[in-house]
């Protein structure tokens, strides 16, 4: 199997999972919020957790979804001035920009290790569970993206091979 199709199937496959786990994340927050609306507006007995546990989910949410976001290339671009470019520099500027986007992954990915495991040792306020299972969304995210960075840059150069 070529290396242009290996890398295409397995970011198919990441991209098709986290966006399950986002929509998943996503129902679980809407639910929560729904709850706690009903039950502090109209039951007029507030549930402490609601908010919490909407709330981290929402974070969870919003951190996997930025591999989402690499693999599509969605993130913040210059392409106006970049497209007046010739071809030659568009492509250099776009592997610039990887190489930089994967040095920021790698310093979160690392950083967010170190505060997660901090994390071990704080619990969450009304949910009574470790910190941590929160913040290890931060090292995860930055892991998903950087394969996702390396798996695109993979497709564009085996892709303009053939």
């Amino acid at each position: 199997m070529k290396p242009y199709l290996i890398a295409k199937t397995l970011s198919f496959g990441i991209d098709k999972t986290v966006g399950y786990a986002c929509i998943t994340f996503g129902m679980v927050m809407t639910i929560s919020t729904l709850i706690g609306i009903l039950f502090r507006y109209v039951m007029v007995n507030p549930l402490p957790w609601t908010e919490e546990l909407a709330r981290y989910t929402m974070i969870w949410m919003g951190l996997l979804a930025i591999s989402m976001g690499v693999k599509r290339e969605s993130h913040l671009g210059l392409n106006l001035f970049v497209n007046l470019l010739p071809a030659f520099l568009q492509t250099a500027l776009k592997m610039f920009s990887r190489i930089l986007i994967g040095i920021f992954l790698y310093v979160l990915m690392v950083y967010g290790s170190t505060m997660a495991m901090n994390g071990i040792h704080q619990t969450m306020p009304a949910l009574q569970i470790p910190m941590s299972y929160v913040l290890i969304a931060v090292p995860l995210s930055a892991v998903l993206s950087l394969v996702q960075l390396v798996l695109i840059t993979v497709i564009d150069v085996t892709q303009k091979g053939e």
